[in-house]
């Protein structure tokens, strides 16, 4: 397994939200996209991107109540092949500004 490197989500980050790394969109999608390699966990988180504990809290609060990190796991299609659509909604419900809806 290849490690992969803080630095390498801040680039896919900006290069899906097409705005730099101090935007809060593309904070977001950091958030999300570290949390595939480092697990869901607030602290191993703000550790790796480099930012604070409360900027990725909040986050967490909204992915955890719609069920897209429960426990240790990430339930998030982010890498198939329509990974990207998965990805920008769940960046827009872990800013709260969605919520994710199950089908029966």
């Amino acid at each position: 397994m290849t490690k992969i490197k803080s630095e390498q989500v801040w680039k896919e980050a900006e290069r899906i939200n097409r705005v730099k790394r101090d935007d809060h969109g593309t904070e977001t999608i950091a958030i999300c996209l570290a949390s595939a390699f480092v697990g869901p966990s607030i602290k191993r988180i703000a550790k790796f991107l480099g930012l604070s504990r409360w900027k990725v809290s909040e986050r967490s609060k909204n992915l955890r109540k719609n069920g897209i990190w429960m426990n240790d796991e990430i339930h998030a299609e982010w890498f198939g092949k329509h990974g990207g659509v998965a990805l920008i909604a769940d960046s827009l419900v872990a800013d709260g500004l969605a919520m994710r809806v199950y089908g029966k």
